[in-house]
Formats: C-alpha cells, sequence, structure tokens
C-alpha cells in the first residue's frame, strides 16, 4: 500500500514539473511585452493631455509611485526614452483621429 501511494505522489510531481513547451513561454513574454508597450503609451498620453512635461517621470517620487501603486510601472522608461520612442507614436495616432473626425 505504501509503494503504491508513494509511486502515485512520485508520478503526480512529474506530472507538475514539466518544463513548459517553447511556443507557452514565448506567447507569455509576447504578452507581458505588450501590456509593457500599452503603459507606457497609455503613460504618455496621460502626460501629454494633462500638460505635464515628460520630465516629471524622472522624479524619483513619481519613479517609485509607478512602481509601487502601477502594475508593469516600473517598466516605464526615463523621459529622453519616452521622447524619441513613443512620442511620435502617440503624435501620430492623435493626428490620425483628428483627421477622421474633420470628415
Amino acid at each position: 500500500k505504501t509503494h503504491t501511494k508513494r509511486k502515485a505522489e512520485f508520478e503526480e510531481q512529474n506530472v507538475r514539473k514539466k518544463q513548459r513547451p517553447l511556443t507557452a513561454s514565448l506567447q507569455c513574454n509576447s504578452t507581458a511585452q505588450t501590456e509593457k508597450v500599452s503603459v507606457i503609451q497609455d503613460f504618455v498620453k496621460m502626460c501629454l493631455e494633462a500638460n505635464i512635461p515628460l520630465e516629471k517621470a524622472d522624479h524619483p517620487a513619481v519613479r517609485a509611485f509607478l512602481s509601487r501603486h502601477v502594475k508593469n510601472g516600473g517598466s516605464i522608461p526615463k523621459s529622453d526614452q519616452l521622447r524619441r520612442a513613443y512620442l511620435p507614436d502617440g503624435y501620430e495616432n492623435e493626428n490620425q483621429l483628428l483627421n477622421s473626425q474633420d470628415c
């Protein structure tokens, strides 16, 4: 009885310890990457709409607040990268939105 019980426990542990397939790992990473980009774009949009300079994102108090209270808030880059990488995207999106509203 003890042998069969321990054998069942051993097999159950081996089932739980199997490695995830590569596709599942890549899918998990791509989901996290998508969420990260979404948080950064929303942050830039919020700063632009509230007329907050992007340099304020570099302040230590803002950094501490974002990483403590915002999911993926620690992944928001410094202001120069926000300006170079994400501000042009926000500008293009807003420009397209304004053009579509004019029609």
